[in-house]
């Protein structure tokens, strides 16, 4: 038992099953989606850059595909420390920065974007909790999250939030700015809304599917994560995730760069996480090109896919999950993940909630 007197695991897995709801309240503000984008058009902005610490890093770097995707627009990820050396010089009127942080509170991403503010940048921060620092430093552009308090040290439903809102935001700009059509934009708004009830309808076969899986792998001490596209993201943050709630050695790569060099060491001390994309392209393709070559070297593997016809059938866990636009898949791929690092925790007698030397604030 921890400290409330609650079952190890149950903090994290009751805020993973707030994550519809938490996704439909951030949604719930598309108003001020559209304002914000206005502002950020009104810049007539040379670059756009997101950062955020840890999880919300991944959130970045989602958004910077959602942006190019949408809006059309040259915009990167950095993390925040790296601001003073390397983002400072570029700095004007015409950048905006979105300054992404579940707390306010993580140091890092407050200094960059003081130091954003001070060059004449937009700043736009995306936060959860209203009383915190940097929710307070830019309180006539912050966004809130919206996602309700998480205890649980492990980020996970203010990290859905988080994708949604900036996928809004990408939308919205990508209609102010013409560079979608309103055809374009109410298709991709309706199935961004679905995106909750995908999630529910998935829920409990995920769970059960997690705890079965979980069983085989209380053992595991590495494993790589492979995404394409926006679910490169998602691989980042399934990698992070697996450290830091039970205590798995993880990587996450895009598919392709995986081939220059990493695949080496997937051999049977390791497991490959596949997020194979809910499209016939040629990115599925290679997904199944690089399941069959790590099964040849040994190495398990666990399919994440909406195509699960196909799986090539010499993997050894699949999960499946609801077919989306690809765009959005990162809000539905990481879900299984989350349960499945929760799952593997309790097998190994760990409380994810509360991660040993790990604290909802990183600090050094």
């Amino acid at each position: 038992m921890n400290e409330q007197g609650k079952q190890p695991g149950f903090q994290t897995r009751s805020e993973i099953q707030q994550e519809p709801d938490a996704i439909r309240t951030a949604l719930d503000q598309q108003d001020l989606f559209a304002a914000t984008a206005k502002k950020i058009h009104e810049r007539i902005p040379k670059i756009i850059i997101i950062t955020g610490s840890g999880t919300s890093y991944h959130a970045a770097n989602a958004a910077m595909y959602f942006l190019h995707v949408f809006g059309k627009m040259d915009c990167y990820s950095i993390h925040p420390s790296e601001f003073p050396y390397f983002i400072r010089p570029i700095l004007d009127e015409a950048t905006v920065v979105i300054a992404i942080s579940q707390s306010g509170e993580s140091q890092d991403t407050i200094d960059a974007a003081v130091i954003a503010k001070e060059k004449g940048a937009l700043v736009i921060p995306i936060v959860n909790e209203a009383e915190s620092t940097l929710a307070k430093k830019f309180p006539d552009e912050v966004i809130l999250s919206q996602a309700g308090k998480e205890v649980s040290v492990l980020a996970t439903k203010t990290y859905t939030s988080q994708l949604a809102i900036v996928a809004s935001i990408a939308l919205e700009f990508g209609l102010v700015s013409k560079k979608i059509t309103k055809e374009e934009y109410k298709t991709k708004v309706r199935e961004l809304n679905l995106i909750p009830d995908r999630i529910e309808i998935m829920k409990d076969s995920i769970q059960a599917n997690a705890k079965k899986i979980a069983k085989y792998l209380k053992f595991l001490d590495r494993a790589f994560v492979l995404g394409a596209g926006p679910d490169i993201a998602t691989a980042m943050e399934g990698s992070l995730k697996l450290a830091e709630g039970s205590r798995i050695t993880a990587q996450g790569y895009s598919a392709n760069e995986f081939l220059h060099g990493p695949i080496t060491l997937a051999d049977r001390e390791n497991l490959v996480i596949t997020l194979i994309p809910p499209i016939e392209d040629e990115h599925e393709k290679d997904f199944i090109k690089i399941i069959n070559r790590v099964k040849q070297q040994g190495a398990s593997v666990l399919a994440i896919a909406s195509r699960s016809e196909d799986v090539p059938e010499i993997v050894d866990f699949k999960m499946d999950i609801p077919k989306c636009p690809m765009e959005f898949n990162p809000l539905l791929s990481i879900v299984p993940l989350q349960y499945l690092v929760l799952e593997i925790a309790l097998e190994k007698n760990l409380d994810p909630d509360k991660p040993e030397w790990l604290t909802k604030i990183a600090k050094i």
